[in-house]
């Protein structure tokens, strides 16, 4: 059930990345929704990323290793840095907009 539940939001943040290329397309750079596109796929991406590693932990806990066996190593959680690292640069981009915004015609 993880798995497909893994699948789907897989599936659903590559749909995402798919608008947020169509924007970038029509130069819709710091646009809110671009934005939005980027922080909905990268917040998918991290929802994959974690539902993997609970789904191999089992595995290898119930399949391979003895139960409780299983450590959580650098391996696992550096995994996590490109959906937070995406996180960051929506973040920036975001806050770019607010002061392009906030600006006006200033410059």
């Amino acid at each position: 059930m993880l798995t497909f539940i893994s699948r789907v939001i897989y599936l659903y943040g590559f749909y995402r990345l798919g608008q947020l290329f169509s924007a970038f397309e029509q130069k819709q750079y710091f646009a809110s929704k671009t934005i939005q596109h980027l922080t909905f796929f990268s917040g998918c991406f991290l929802a994959f990323t974690v539902l993997r590693k609970i789904v191999e932990t089992i595995y290898l806990n119930f399949y391979v290793l003895e139960p409780g066996k299983t450590e959580i190593t650098g391996e696992h959680l550096g995994s996590l840095f490109v959906p937070v690292l995406f996180f960051i640069v929506a973040h920036v981009l975001n806050e770019a907009r607010k002061n392009e915004e906030e600006m006006g015609n200033y410059f």
